[in-house]
């Protein structure tokens, strides 16, 4: 197996326009044993806003409550790409990606999308039987 087969990438939104609102994307992680988030995030407007808050949470179902795993409080003075490595074992089958920029008009940030890359763990005898996977 090599590992391009073994990985997929998601785009759980595309690129936003600049504003002071939070962003949320599901990703289904069915038959995933890590995912590494990536969110491109723009400069602060000025230097009085705070940074962008990006947590990740999970959950069985999209009706269900999902559970943090984790924030991370990113500095976004200059144009960054914030990273958040997930190992997927014993985690619900969404990953819910947050991102919260700064509420007060000086924290407006462009969010160039939310990318996952999921990755399966397979043995070198085991080998998978997808070829296309869809997600909603």
């Amino acid at each position: 197996m090599r590992p391009l087969q073994a990985t997929e990438v998601i785009l759980g939104l595309g690129p936003q326009a600049s504003a002071t609102t939070a962003r949320t994307a599901n990703i289904d992680t069915a038959n995933a044993s890590y995912a590494k988030v990536m969110v491109p995030i723009s400069a602060e407007a000025n230097t009085n806003s705070t940074n962008v808050i990006l947590e990740i949470l999970h959950a069985d179902a999209a009706t269900a409550t999902f559970t943090s795993l984790g924030t991370n409080r990113v500095d976004n003075t200059a144009a960054v790409v914030a990273v958040a490595n997930v190992c997927l074992s014993g985690k619900g089958k969404l990953l819910q990606v947050k991102v919260t920029p700064d509420t007060t008009t000086n924290g407006a940030v462009v969010v160039g999308g939310i990318v996952c890359e999921l990755q399966q763990n397979l043995s070198p005898n085991e080998s998978s039987t997808e070829d296309t996977v869809t997600y909603a």
